[in-house]
């Protein structure tokens, strides 16, 4: 992976993130501080899911979500490719004050939809390559956390293939638990890009209803 995608990577996850926190005014709605907390209760509990979850993902459960993902992806994409028509056009002419406000709120607006959208496409397409793995290695994932035994002295008494399962259940269980954190991600973008959307659409059409006089 190139510095520059890399980099490009950051910014939009950066850019997305803080966009995440400012209404269509750019003010914060939602501290940082809060925010953190949120992020870190979704991890406990996503370890914990990943925990109890049994033998790991089911068939079934994997290609429910693939399919969903690459769906949301397609969908995610053309709207992001029509989006440019319809909020990037500049101004035309002289606007008195309260069209400037409303010009800000579009332009922010527009902003929050494009780096939103696209950071959860990427996040979408991080996830479906993790589900590709578990397919392709579904014998590497499939481990039972709950009936395993933790022996601190396995190492120390050379016994390597409790070492080994160790290792690997530790390494299952930090896997579904980035799934399931990506997963809550997108789902929790796709329900803010839609319900912003529904906002900015009833506010566009209040601001251009004729005046009954």
């Amino acid at each position: 992976m190139s510095e520059g995608f890399k980099r490009e990577l950051v910014a939009l996850r950066n850019t997305a993130n803080d966009l995440l926190l400012k209404d269509n005014v750019g003010a914060n709605v939602v501290g940082k501080a809060r925010n953190r907390i949120r992020r870190s209760l979704l991890v406990v509990l996503c370890i914990v899911v990943g925990v109890t979850v049994g033998d790991g993902f089911s068939d079934t459960f994997l290609t429910f979500v693939s399919t969903a993902l690459t769906i949301l992806v397609g969908l995610f994409i053309t709207a992001l490719i029509f989006s440019f028509d319809k909020f990037y056009k500049e101004p035309v002419g002289e606007l008195d004050s309260e069209q400037k406000i409303w010009d800000t709120k579009s332009y922010n607006y527009s902003k929050r939809f494009a780096f939103i959208t696209g950071y959860t496409i990427v996040l979408s397409i991080f996830a479906l390559i993790l589900l590709t793995l578990n397919a392709a290695y579904s014998g590497l994932f499939k481990v039972n956390v709950m009936q395993l035994q933790l022996r601190v002295d396995a190492i120390r008494d050379h016994d390597y293939p409790a070492a080994i399962l160790f290792i690997r259940s530790t390494f299952a269980v930090t896997y579904r638990a980035v799934v399931l954190y990506l997963l809550a991600r997108c789902t929790y973008n796709t329900l803010f890009i839609v319900s912003t959307m529904v906002m900015y659409m009833d506010a566009k059409r209040g601001n251009t209803e004729p005046d009954d006089k």
